[in-house]
């Protein structure tokens, strides 16, 4: 069955819906501050994830890595976004900057980029991906007439994220979902809204012309990325790269990657009724060294009565039921 030519036209769909291919095709950017960023640039982001998941389905790599591993398979415009020569063919795979820290894919360009907003980052959005995509976990949305938007930025008193978004921590309606999505995110936050690496992140200032090209001031911000992963033990972190290390070896992020197949493959979600099977198969998985291939089969053995394996699976099932996985 896995050698089937579907099996990775399957794979590539499953990697486009848990990764939201779609919210990166949607995705805009502030031109005087993201020139690089084009829509053939998505696309290549795009062809990089693919190539990522498909290099540790296919060749029986621990799956956990695609949480923690240091490298990425990139082209031209991917070797600009992160500060490497252009290899000789496009998407070859090739090692990160050591201290640029990018853990897997949360230190790709696609994720970076569809949970960033068109003119700066967005923690909130990168820490409630990680929980909803990695965790399976529901964060429920704001309470009715809460304001969502962070204070303005002022050139006279300019702020990085962490510190404008303090207010979470304050406001009782927010603290408590708030609380298990920033800190999350802040790891993130040396990476900028197209996935490029800054030490220190810059603010700029422009005139109060739409078209000024050139800022009249810039800003050199100081930025915190230490933080916890709350509902999971001795899970501190200093940066991106410890962060994906710690999601790789929590039970609950392993058990969320058998699940976000399970629904591919069923096109629904899980209900009380398949915990057995989800945990049988998490069992297999875990005993298998983390091998996807593995998991598939686990999964497939289990369910009397599905259809038989990814390649069978019509994508629009996909489509309809696992948008938000």
């Amino acid at each position: 069955m896995l050698d089937d030519p579907r099996a990775k036209q399957s794979l590539d769909e499953f990697t486009s819906q848990w990764l939201r291919f779609d919210r990166a095709l949607a995705a805009a950017r502030e031109r005087r501050t993201y020139p690089m960023f084009s829509r053939e640039l998505v696309f290549s982001m795009l062809e990089e994830a693919r190539r990522f998941v498909g290099d540790l389905v296919w060749n029986d790599r621990n799956f956990m890595d695609v949480l923690r591993a240091d490298y990425g398979f990139i082209n031209t415009d991917l070797a600009s976004v992160y500060n490497l020569t252009a290899p000789a063919r496009d998407f070859e795979k090739v090692p990160f900057p050591a201290e640029q820290g990018r853990p897997g894919v949360l230190g790709q360009a696609l994720f970076l980029t569809l949970t960033s907003k068109p003119e700066d980052t967005a923690p909130t959005s990168r820490g409630l991906f990680v929980r909803e995509q990695f965790l399976c976990q529901q964060v429920p949305p704001p309470p009715p007439g809460v304001d969502t938007n962070l204070p303005a930025i002022e050139e006279s008193q300019p702020k990085n994220n962490r510190e404008r978004l303090a207010a979470h921590t304050t406001n009782k309606a927010c603290s408590s979902c708030h609380a298990l999505i920033d800190p999350i995110g802040f790891a993130f936050e040396k990476f900028d809204a197209i996935g490029v690496y800054h030490e220190r992140p810059k603010l700029l200032f422009y005139p109060d012309e739409h078209e000024a090209k050139v800022p009249k001031k810039t800003v050199m911000l100081d930025v915190d990325t230490t933080g916890t992963v709350a509902g999971i033990a001795n899970s501190e972190f200093t940066n991106a790269r410890q962060l994906g290390q710690v999601l790789a070896a929590a039970e609950q992020c392993q058990e969320c990657i058998v699940k976000q197949v399970f629904r591919y493959m069923s096109g629904r979600r899980e209900t009380r009724s398949d915990a057995p099977l989800i945990g049988a198969a998490l069992h297999d998985f875990q005993k298998s060294g983390f091998r996807f291939k593995e998991l598939l089969l686990s999964l497939i053995t289990a369910r009397a009565g599905m259809p038989s394996g990814i390649p069978e699976r019509e994508a629009r099932n996909g489509e309809r039921h696992n948008q938000t996985p």
